[in-house]
């Protein structure tokens, strides 16, 4: 048996984290983003971009600049209020 869990560790090591990974990809479909990500990735935006934090007040700003820091990258126009 020893011998057996030796030859074949790992495909029984990448069993599990496949597993885990169809799960995770098959459930993309049926799960969206809530209601707010959007208005915290434009307010992290517009503050990178013009220093501004009137789009959303109401929570910290660190998690908003941090999730918007990719857009940076790419350069989309600054949301308008």
């Amino acid at each position: 048996m020893q011998a057996l869990l030796e030859k074949h560790f790992r495909l029984l090591a990448a069993a599990p984290i496949l597993l885990m990974a169809g799960l995770q990809f098959g459930s993309i479909a049926q799960e969206s983003a809530t209601f707010d990500e959007g208005v915290h990735l434009a307010t992290g935006y517009r503050y990178w971009r013009t220093g501004s934090f009137k789009l959303n007040v109401e929570h910290p700003p660190l998690q908003k600049l941090l999730s918007a820091a990719p857009l940076l990258l790419v350069g989309p126009p600054i949301p308008s209020d």
